[in-house]
């Protein structure tokens, strides 16, 4: 389903990248390539995270019904034993390697905007933060599970620190912020393995929202569903650059268009959500089934819509 089209594996030096793509991508015309960065423990876990993101990316599509010419590009920024490599150094590779493939890139929100500026090769506009579009979209996913729920107010955990401008939209909309993620909704940003799926169980929260580009190692996902923890997948969450990055692209939108369109990830949320919860399926098992509907049956149709002279799906 998806091709390596670039790969380069020396931990030794700190230098490894994958560049995925759906196998249906026309290579001979530009990408707009999603840069994301991984933990590198051996060859065969990089290659099996960095397809999982090509795979995300590629579900976002489908899920969106906006196709673009698109790739994922994975690079290493972690070793084992808890090595990273030299700044200098790395953004001398990063520049030097995406130069030499003619790579133009859109940053994911584990960029942080410090580096992303000594980046030479990135495509992003200057007006907005790099965060700002995954951000918003995982914001309207989190106030749709509220909706969906039911909840007067909606309890949250989350595993890592937030941004400190998502307490003025939680306080609007009644969004309680909890240390304790049994019975609530709990935010990661971690890649989840077997292992952390079984902390995930452990701590007995009713709904996972994942916001790592990687999302869930897929021998982890029969845990969370045996336990019947609900699933929100990256697909879902991190649509915002995603449509940012193609909304800019010879310039076919404007930002406000841009933003518009990702505020449909709540509509999203809410169609998916009535088929779980009228279904008793767990939500991920809905979008994988809509993600894979060209190679497998769908029960599950999205309906297309139009906000401005954009359609989207929801």
């Amino acid at each position: 389903m998806f091709d390596e089209i670039h790969k380069h594996i020396e931990p030794g030096y700190k230098k490894c990248f994958i560049l995925c793509s759906h196998n249906k991508v026309n290579q001979n015309e530009s990408k707009i390539i999603r840069l994301s960065f991984e933990k590198f423990i051996n060859e065969e876990d990089f290659t099996k995270r960095a397809l999982a993101i090509a795979y995300t990316d590629h579900s976002k599509q489908v899920l969106l019904g906006r196709v673009f010419n698109s790739a994922s590009l994975v690079i290493a920024n972690e070793f084992p034993e808890g090595s990273f490599p030299v700044e200098k150094q790395f953004l001398s590779f990063i520049n030097h390697m995406m130069k030499h493939f003619n790579y133009k890139a859109y940053p994911s929100t584990d960029l942080s905007e410090n580096f992303y500026k000594k980046l030479k090769e990135i495509t992003w506009p200057e007006e907005i933060g790099t965060c700002e579009g995954d951000y918003t979209s995982l914001l309207h996913t989190i106030l749709a599970t509220k909706k969906a729920l039911g909840k007067n107010v909606l309890s949250v955990s989350f595993d890592y620190n937030y941004d400190d401008s998502f307490n003025q939209f939680f306080k609007y909309y009644h969004i309680d912020l909890t240390f304790n993620p049994e019975g609530v909704v709990f935010v990661t940003n971690k890649f989840i393995t077997d292992e952390r799926a079984i902390e995930i169980v452990n701590m007995k929260p009713k709904v996972v929202i994942s916001f790592n580009e990687a999302c869930i190692d897929e021998s982890a996902l029969g845990r969370l569903y045996q336990a019947g923890i609900h699933l929100i997948p990256s697909s879902i969450t991190k649509v915002g650059n995603s449509l940012i990055a193609e909304g800019c692209n010879g310039q076919q939108r404007t930002m406000e268009q841009n933003f518009k369109l990702i505020e449909t990830t709540g509509q999203r949320v809410e169609t998916i959500w009535k088929f779980a919860l009228e279904k008793r399926i767990n939500f991920n098992e809905i979008v994988d089934e809509i993600a894979k509907a060209e190679i497998a049956t769908n029960r599950f149709k999205l309906t297309t819509y139009e906000v401005g002279a954009n359609l989207y799906k929801a």
